[in-house]
């Protein structure tokens, strides 16, 4: 049997009650009391750090291509290059000779789905961050040179392991997996149409490399949505130095968490923001206080304890409070107890709006000091 309490039942009929928190109930006994959370929306212009045009160029890219047979006229003499990703890597029963297809097999249509599910894929980490998006290109590029060395030996890649790749979450950890893993088994290259396979991975290829390369000459200090956020940890100390009533306080109130769905995109905001707090004055409060984790790298426990030592781990010493910045992908977004921060800012923003929700509730809980708490959404 389990029973649920919503928040507006507890607090339409557990107005004065108290509740002690911590395992088992032998922490400190604190009234029943939520704090107000108010959402704060961040925007910032990308176009103009990149060159002209690239939009339109990244949104080709992208575009469905259903006809693979179908060729750009070649200009002067040159080969024809194709303007749209067709993925060959991740389609290759579609280059199947017609005697070595097999009408019952649906590993065609797993192929499909799930190059859509890489394109929407590629489309979230440019959204998340340059960093992101050029590491993916470059390691996707690693990829279709593997694979091409392979079609010269006399081999392709199958992609028999994609029925369980259309399974999962599409989070960090099962899209890097899925690129490395993605062609362990293998079947003849007399079976398919080498020259127009060949063809594509190598347009696809030259097609990612481009793109990155474009945005690979973006510099951290140029990219407008680390602007954005340095401009914001500036407001969120300025605040807390203005409205705080002691060190401690102030100290809580300008703690922030920093959540992004991308281990690289983590590692581009922790990169820069540790070179700012040095040189930025208004973010002198941070040096020294920052920490990141992802499901790779970082240690949560002891990030968690450093960050809201009072929340996560019960401890009241000041010597045990070290961070005041936390950078982490969603492993810290379920389970743990982080209401001694005040500020959550969302990065780059989940498929699935559930993931906000849990997000939010690390700050959003009983155990908050704050009678108000701030979600920042950053929207390109």
């Amino acid at each position: 049997v389990a029973v649920r309490r919503t928040r507006k039942f507890i607090k339409r009929y557990y107005a004065n009650a108290t509740i002690r928190l911590g395992r088992g109930g032998t922490g400190d006994e604190v009234k029943v009391v939520f704090p107000t959370p108010r959402v704060h929306r961040l925007d910032y212009e990308l176009e103009s750090a990149l060159h002209p045009g690239f939009f339109d160029r990244f949104e080709q890219a992208l575009s469905p291509d259903a006809d693979l047979d179908r060729r750009p006229r070649p200009i002067y003499g040159k080969k024809p290059q194709r303007q749209s990703l067709s993925f060959a890597r991740y389609l290759s029963s579609r280059y199947l000779r017609p005697e070595f297809v097999d009408p019952d097999d649906r590993e065609s249509q797993y192929q499909i789905l799930n190059a859509g599910i890489l394109k929407s894929g590629l489309l979230k980490r440019f959204e998340s961050s340059p960093g992101a998006f050029v590491k993916t290109c470059r390691r996707m590029v690693q990829g279709f040179d593997a694979f091409l060395d392979l079609l010269a030996r006399g081999q392709v890649a199958s992609a028999a392991a994609l029925a369980e790749w259309s399974a999962t979450d599409f989070d960090e950890e099962g899209f890097e997996d899925f690129l490395s893993e993605y062609g362990s088994d293998i079947s003849p290259a007399a079976h398919y149409d080498t020259s127009r396979l060949k063809s594509d991975l190598e347009s696809d290829r030259d097609l990612l490399s481009g793109l990155a390369d474009e945005i690979d000459q973006i510099r951290p200090n140029q990219d407008p949505n680390l602007a954005v956020l340095v401009d914001q940890l500036a407001e969120i100390s300025a605040a807390a130095d203005r409205e705080g009533i002691s060190d401690r306080d102030r100290r809580d109130r300008r703690k922030v968490i920093i959540f992004s769905y991308f281990a690289d995109t983590v590692e581009w905001i922790s990169d820069h923001l540790r070179r700012e707090v040095q040189t930025d004055s208004r973010l002198a409060a941070y040096r020294g206080r920052i920490v990141e984790v992802t499901g790779g790298s970082g240690n949560p426990g002891t990030a968690m304890r450093g960050f809201a030592p009072r929340t996560s781990a019960r401890s009241e010493r000041e010597e045990d409070d070290l961070y005041d910045l936390l950078i982490s992908t969603d492993v810290l977004a379920e389970g743990v107890n982080l209401q001694q921060a005040r500020h959550i800012i969302n990065y780059d923003l989940p498929w699935n709006p559930m993931r906000l929700v849990q997000r939010h509730g690390r700050i959003d809980r009983l155990g908050s000091s704050h009678s108000e708490v701030f979600i920042h959404c950053v929207f390109p």
